[in-house]
C-alpha cells in the first residue's frame, strides 16, 4: 500500500512554509508518505493567467492521479491557493475508481476566519470550501468547536477526526530547573504586529505589580517598560532555547478584557499552533476562556483560562513555585508527545484502519 502527500510548491515565492505544515510533512515522511507536489510557477496577473495557472495545476493533478498505484492512501493538506471544490472533487472521483483512500489535514479554516463579506462569499461560494472537505473519505478537524462548524455545513460525521492540539517538532531540550526560575512571567510570541495583536500596546494600562511580559516576535513598533520587555525575533525552531520559563499567553485582538476582532473570533473555533509551541518550549500556557483550545489546556492541567488580561496580576500574586512545579510536570507529558509528531500520528492511523 502506498502513501503520499499532496501539497503546493511554490515556485514563485522560495520562503520557508509554515511551521504546522512542515512538521506535519515531517511526521508523516516518518510514516512513510512521499510527497507529490504541484508546482505554482509565475503567470500574468490577467484573465489569461488564471486560466493557464487553472490548467496547469489540472495537469499536473491529472499526471500525479494517474502515478498513484490503486489502493493506496492520499492525504492533501488544506488551505492552499488554487485548490477549489472542483480540484478536489476531480482528486477524490479519481482516487474512487483506483480505491485509493483520501484524508484531509485542515490547518485553517479561511471561511471561518475572516470578516470580509467579499472574502467569506469567495471561499463558500467560489471555493466551495465545505464542499471541497466533504469530498474527502477523512477530514482532520482541530477539536470538537470546528468539528460542530463542519457538522452545520453538511460535512459528513462520519468522516471527522479531532487531532485536538498540534504537534511541534523541535530538537531543543528543555531544562525544568532553569523554568523555575522566573515563572511570574509572560512570554507572548509570534506576529506583534498592531493589526494581530494590537492589545500588546496597551499591556502598559494593566495594574502589573506580581509578574512581567517577555514579547518575541516580528512588526514590533512599541518600546520597552518596566514590566514588558520586547526581545526580538527568532526562528520557530529556536523559540524553545530563548522562551523557557514563566508562562505563555495565547491572545488575539486589541483589547485586555477579550479576544476579539476577527483573530479574536477565530480562536472559538481552532487550534492556535502557538499553543503548541509554549507547551513545546516546556511551559504551561494561559488562554482566553472562550477558545477552543482551553478545554485541552484545562482538561491536561497544562495552564489556566481567563476571561481578562486584569486578572492575572491576581493569579500570580497568589501562584507558588510548587503550583507552577504541577503545571510542568503535566507540561512535560503531552510535550513529550507534540515534540515527537504523536498527535498527528495517531490520527493517521485511526484514519488509514
Amino acid at each position: 500500500m502506498g502513501k503520499y502527500i499532496l501539497d503546493l510548491k511554490n515556485d514563485i515565492d522560495y520562503t520557508a512554509g509554515s511551521k504546522a505544515r512542515n512538521d506535519a510533512e515531517s511526521i508523516l515522511k516518518g510514516l512513510g508518505f512521499e510527497p507529490r507536489y504541484i508546482h505554482l510557477t509565475k503567470k500574468k496577473k490577467n484573465v489569461y493567467g488564471t486560466i493557464a495557472a487553472f490548467l496547469d495545476i489540472k495537469q499536473q493533478l491529472v499526471k500525479i492521479m494517474n502515478s498513484l498505484p490503486d489502493q493506496s492512501v492520499l492525504l492533501v493538506q488544506y488551505p492552499w491557493d488554487f485548490l477549489r471544490y472542483g480540484f478536489s472533487n476531480f482528486i477524490c472521483e479519481k482516487a474512487k475508481k483506483k480505491n485509493i483512500k483520501t484524508i484531509v489535514l485542515i490547518h485553517d479554516l479561511n471561511s471561518c476566519r475572516t470578516g470580509s463579506k467579499v472574502t467569506r462569499y469567495y471561499y463558500n461560494f467560489i471555493v466551495r470550501e465545505f464542499a471541497f472537505l466533504n469530498n474527502f473519505d477523512h477530514i482532520i478537524a482541530h477539536n470538537n468547536s470546528m468539528k460542530s462548524i463542519l457538522l452545520e455545513n453538511g460535512v459528513n460525521e462520519g468522516k471527522i477526526k479531532t487531532i485536538n492540539i498540534f504537534d511541534y517538532l523541535t530538537s531543543v531540550n528543555v531544562d525544568i530547573k532553569s523554568s523555575q526560575k522566573n515563572y511570574r512571567n509572560v512570554n507572548v510570541g509570534g506576529n506583534l504586529s498592531l493589526n494581530k495583536a494590537g492589545y500588546v500596546y496597551k499591556l502598559a494600562k494593566l495594574h502589573i505589580s506580581n509578574y512581567n511580559y517577555s514579547l518575541f516576535g516580528p512588526y514590533f513598533d512599541g518600546k520597552s517598560t518596566e514590566h514588558v520587555t520586547y526581545n526580538g525575533v527568532f526562528p520557530a525552531e529556536e523559540l524553545p532555547k530563548h522562551i523557557n520559563s514563566g508562562f505563555g499567553l495565547v491572545w488575539d485582538g486589541d483589547s485586555l478584557d477579550s479576544c476579539n476582532g476577527n483573530f479574536g473570533e477565530y480562536l472559538k473555533i481552532n487550534n492556535p499552533h502557538k499553543a503548541s509551541m509554549y507547551i513545546a518550549c516546556g511551559i504551561p500556557v494561559i488562554v482566553w476562556r472562550k477558545a477552543a483550545i482551553a478545554n485541552f489546556v484545562l482538561d491536561n492541567n497544562v495552564g489556566i483560562a481567563i476571561n481578562s488580561l486584569n486578572e492575572l496580576d491576581d493569579f500570580f500574586g497568589k501562584l507558588t513555585l510548587n503550583d507552577y512545579k504541577k503545571y510542568l510536570d503535566s507540561v512535560s507529558s503531552i510535550r513529550e508527545r507534540i515534540t515527537a509528531g504523536t498527535c498527528l500520528k495517531e490520527c493517521i492511523d485511526n484514519c488509514i484502519e
